[in-house]
């Protein structure tokens, strides 16, 4: 899935995919979390890095990996006051 995909799904700008995998972003809005644990088909929990479960038979080798770019950023950031 490209940045342009995800924009698209979850309703933000390429650009703001493109920052929170550049590590420019500070938070993300819970909404927006909800709306990317719906469209990655994991939990909220799992993005935060506080669960391992995802449904992934339906990924191909490159959309895991983004997957798991973006939860990686996610870990980084995952100070509570940096996700409202």
């Amino acid at each position: 899935m490209t940045q342009r995909e995800l924009s698209k799904k979850i309703c933000v700008s390429p650009q703001v995919i493109s920052n929170w995998e550049r590590g420019y972003t500070k938070g993300i809005d819970l909404e927006i979390l909800c709306k990317l644990s719906k469209v990655l088909n994991c939990s909220v929990d799992n993005l935060l890095g506080l669960s391992n479960e995802c449904v992934i038979e339906h990924w191909s080798k490159d959309e895991l990996k983004e997957i798991k770019n973006f939860k990686n950023y996610l870990k980084i950031k995952r100070g509570f006051d940096d996700v409202y």
